[in-house]
């Protein structure tokens, strides 16, 4: 609410009212004073351990931005009675007029925490200890060059501002998180429930999948007995096309157990275990290196579901399970694999575009063919981008519109 018309002032010349310098410095003061309390903790954490990320490099912009802007108030033209600030894409050509940056610590600010909270931690994934280091000799060293140039104090600062906002990370931190809540909001959507976040994840790395109860199998759009659809035939070939191949292990007698997976297409059964076998067979996998994901709709078989390393119930009554799916088309199976697989690519194409936008950015920073305000918009097309490439997970599946679903009437 604050940065908001703390932009607008600073970037729309028109609405630039009579000491409007003063009203954006009252605003600005509780996001850097305040709301960036959080990145300052993190930073003098990072430094005291040795190490530097993300929050130390938004601690040095924000606090880079306000200073050179409590400067310009107090001691140069910005000020005075009447100044207005008009937008510049360099610093070179636009001279270096020391003009005010609050903007750019709020924004900086504001990403910065939008950040953390998408992570759902103290700090998002993004900037290395290496990284802060080498931006603050590019920084330093485009600011040394451009002084003995003969461009000025003031726009040696600007050109150190420009680098530091430029270099800022906000969509390397994003890459998967973005991705995630893409492919999350994907599954609520078709009905899939997730208990956390990290169900996803390890849906990327499921390497063997179990089906505890034979009554989790059926044929297409057939009813269980706990209320929700059996998992059928059709699930259970797609589930093989993505290299998952399901294995049926259960307490009935084999030739009833042989039955059902015959029906649902299910080539390996494992009949006759109580279910705490069910359960000490799931960790043997994963001893053996597995990352195990059970599907089950039966409530005797909870034991499997919580030793897993992704429990997929089947039915509401299950409530240890990291993934419900009730009331849709168990084929939504699929699609959380599916999207699980799909995380790691496209988290890893969101990572190479916004590194483009920062390795394109900096440079022209340097050069001071980038002004600090024109370098916000470079980080704000940065995350624009991860956005768009993680919106992709919203998309339509060809498991959502296979034709046994509109054989029962169903819409996908």
């Amino acid at each position: 609410m604050l940065t908001v018309p703390v932009v607008v002032l600073t970037w729309v010349p028109p609405l630039q009212f009579p000491a409007w310098q003063w009203v954006v410095l009252m605003l600005t003061a509780p996001i850097v004073m305040w709301g960036a309390l959080p990145l300052y903790r993190s930073a003098l954490t990072e430094a005291r351990s040795g190490s530097a990320a993300l929050d130390v490099l938004a601690a040095l912009t924000v606090s880079a931005a306000f200073g050179t802007s409590l400067y310009s108030l107090l001691a140069g033209a910005a000020g005075t009675s009447g100044y207005r600030q008009a937008m510049s894409l360099t610093v070179i050509w636009g001279g270096g007029s020391g003009q005010l940056h609050l903007e750019v610590a709020a924004v900086i600010t504001t990403a910065a925490l939008g950040a953390r909270q998408l992570a759902c931690g103290p700090e998002p994934s993004g900037a290395r200890t290496w990284f802060v280091p080498t931006v603050l000799f590019i920084a330093v060293g485009g600011a040394f060059f451009w002084s003995g140039a003969g461009a000025g104090r003031i726009s040696a600062l600007e050109i150190a501002l420009a680098v530091l906002v430029s270099s800022f990370p906000v969509a390397l931190a994003l890459d998967r998180p973005a991705a995630a809540l893409a492919a999350s909001d994907a599954l609520r959507r078709f009905g899939i429930r997730l208990r956390g976040a990290r169900a996803l994840t390890v849906a990327s790395r499921v390497s063997a999948l179990l089906i505890a109860g034979s009554a989790t199998l059926g044929p297409d759009g057939a009813r269980a007995g706990t209320g929700t659809r059996p998992l059928g035939p059709t699930a259970v070939a797609r589930l093989r096309g993505l290299d998952l191949d399901p294995v049926l292990l259960t307490g009935g007698p084999d030739d009833v157990v042989r039955a059902h997976a015959d029906i649902a297409g299910v080539e390996t059964v494992v009949a006759g275990l109580r279910a705490a076998e069910t359960a000490a067979a799931v960790r043997r996998l994963q001893q053996a290196g597995a990352v195990v994901a059970v599907i089950s709709g039966d409530p005797g078989e909870a034991p499997a579901l919580a030793a897993a390393d992704l429990g997929i119930s089947l039915s509401s009554a299950i409530d240890v399970a990291d993934v419900v799916i009730v009331d849709t088309d168990p084929i939504a199976v699929v699609e959380l694999m599916r999207l699980g697989r799909c995380l790691p690519a496209t988290a890893r194409a969101a990572r190479r575009w916004a590194a483009a936008t920062v390795t394109f950015a900096v440079p022209l920073a340097a050069a001071g063919l980038l002004h600090p305000a024109v370098a916000v918009g470079t980080v704000m097309i940065g995350a624009a981008g991860v956005a768009a490439i993680s919106h992709g997970l919203r998309g339509p599946s060809p498991e959502w519109t296979h034709p046994h679903r509109a054989d029962h009437g169903e819409s996908p």
